[in-house]
């Protein structure tokens, strides 16, 4: 047991450096972007400025995270790195119903949980508004810069490198430690309980499925959900707006519930095919884990590294809220 907790403790020490080096290229990241409003300011005509500015800001925003996932199997001896799948296979007619609903039922989880979390803390808003101008191009560098990037960047680290390799301690543990470390990369107290609870969602994707590009699927679909409801509220007045998002996001229920229920009822040998076929053509995949009793688990988690992390990122969160509160 002791060797075992020394290993997990040493993974968790390894995750806390890389996460330490994210917010150092994050803050980087930032300042750039801060750096590119002032000068989009000065030359407001200057459209191709605006769009060549965001996605060099976007592709900072990428190497944010590629670049601690590059550390952290830097960090990793050869005989414990465990290789990502990229594999990718579309998905056959007997899985299709249930990877839509499991991209719906997702989706609307995630939603379900922004309400909460606006109901609890109010200045919490999912949808991302256009620039000034409101320009049709203003969309689509938000859809670059504000789905796609963030989608396949945060992925790549937290459910590609993080779960993957906590996943042989348990498919639990990987998925709630990961979720919690996704929550506090975003720095932001407002958006704690529903990026921690997106990071669920998408845990459990991922440890069910082991398809990564699922779950860039879902994040992508989540956040251009957001962008496009941000849209609608700039376009349309506020009651237009509720009422088309509220129809949106019923449909998207209904879908969820819908695919479900075709994908149990298309369902044939269900005993033959339970372990043979997962969703987006991957193979669900039975692994033998590491069982550590709790106590052992969390003296691993808070390592020393995992301490300063912590200590960082809760000063970055309480700068952000300071700074959100003098804004107002």
């Amino acid at each position: 047991m002791y060797a075992e907790e020394k290993a997990l403790r040493g993974l968790f020490t390894k995750i806390a450096i890389v996460l330490l080096f994210l917010i150092l290229f994050f803050n980087i990241y930032s300042a750039a972007y801060v750096a590119r409003d002032g000068l989009v300011s000065l030359f407001k005509e200057a459209v191709w400025l605006d769009c060549v500015t965001d996605i060099g800001c976007s592709f900072l925003y990428f190497l944010s995270f590629f670049l601690p996932a590059l550390i952290f199997y830097g960090l990793l001896p050869k005989n414990e790195r465990i290789e990502i799948d990229f594999s990718i296979t579309l998905p056959s007619p007997n899985s299709l119903f249930k990877t839509l609903s499991v991209v719906f039922v997702s989706i609307g989880t995630i939603i379900s949980v922004s309400y909460l979390n606006a109901w609890l803390i109010p200045s919490f808003s999912s949808g991302a508004s256009l620039g000034q101008s409101g320009e049709p191009y203003e969309l689509i560098l938000l859809m670059f810069s504000g789905a796609i990037v963030p989608a396949f960047a945060e992925e790549l680290l937290f459910r590609g490198v993080i779960i993957t390799h906590l996943k042989p301690y348990g498919k639990g543990i990987a998925v709630l430690a990961s979720a919690l470390l996704f929550g506090i990369m975003h720095m932001n107290l407002s958006q704690l309980l529903y990026a921690t609870a997106a990071g669920v969602v998408l845990g459990v994707v991922y440890v069910s499925t082991n398809s990564l590009w699922l779950c860039i699927l879902i994040h992508f679909a989540n956040n251009l959900f957001n962008i496009v409801e941000g849209y609608v509220f700039d376009v349309f007045s506020a009651k237009q707006a509720n009422l088309i998002c509220m129809l949106a996001e019923i449909v998207i229920f209904s879908l969820g519930i819908l695919f479900a229920l075709l994908y149990v009822l298309s369902k044939k040998d269900r005993k033959n095919t339970k372990k043979k076929l997962g969703v987006f053509g991957t193979t669900e995949r039975v692994e033998n884990c590491i069982n550590l009793e709790g106590g052992h688990t969390l003296r691993a988690f808070f390592c020393p590294a995992m301490i300063i992390y912590l200590a960082v990122a809760i000063f970055n969160m309480l700068y952000v809220l300071l700074a959100q509160y003098l804004m107002l």
